[in-house]
């Protein structure tokens, strides 16, 4: 049974980490990682679950290449195929956004077929940072495959950010009318999405 101190401590950390998920979910991702740089927990998943939300916030932040210290902290305690594929993720997808294109895209690819036997509801991420690096480094047929295998099964805040993707990948090609149509379906995603994503909702208005 813990003590009285500890007990006590138990819902204040908590509370820490529910407000970093509200910072997240208002775009405060500074915040996000001040709060969590600052935070402590005892429970091992939230611990994983914390250093997963800093991650995320570093590269909304574009700070990439902060991103590997903190998922090498909480490593030796991540436990299971999601919270594993999870961390591969934002892992390749610092990589990948800091230039490490070929590393970056070995481990996304990886953990692609991970979470195909394990997680697929971590699928359609997984593919926006791999059609994402395609992007970036102007190879637009493989992002835009990547894209479309990844649009059917995709939902939610996902599925917005693959459109939008599209949507960037007809721009670089000149497809303006064609970028048009996949912004506006984007944000209708959005709209229609059961939790926010005030980062994506920004790159469209």
């Amino acid at each position: 049974m813990p003590s009285s101190r500890r007990a006590a401590t138990l819902p204040s950390r908590a509370a820490e980490l529910s407000e970093a998920h509200a910072a997240w979910d208002g775009g405060e991702y500074g915040r996000v990682v001040k709060l969590r740089a600052a935070a402590k927990s005892d429970r091992r998943e939230d611990r994983v679950a914390a250093a997963v939300l800093h991650a995320r916030a570093l590269l909304a932040l574009d700070r990439q290449e902060q991103v590997a210290p903190v998922l090498q902290r909480a490593s030796k305690e991540v436990k299971g195929a999601e919270e594993t594929v999870l961390t591969q993720m934002l892992h390749g997808a610092a990589l990948t956004l800091s230039g490490r294109y070929e590393q970056g895209e070995a481990l996304l690819d990886e953990t692609a077929a991970l979470a195909k036997r394990t997680s697929p509801q971590l699928a359609a991420e997984i593919a926006y940072y791999r059609a994402l690096s395609r992007w970036s480094s102007h190879r637009l047929p493989e992002a835009e495959e990547i894209v479309e295998a990844a649009l059917p099964a995709s939902r939610d805040v996902h599925r917005a950010r693959l459109l939008q993707l599209l949507g960037w990948i007809d721009v670089r090609g000149e497809n303006y009318s064609g970028a048009a149509r996949q912004f506006t379906a984007a944000l209708d995603e959005l709209n229609r999405a059961k939790r926010p994503d005030a980062q994506g909702r920004a790159r469209l208005l």
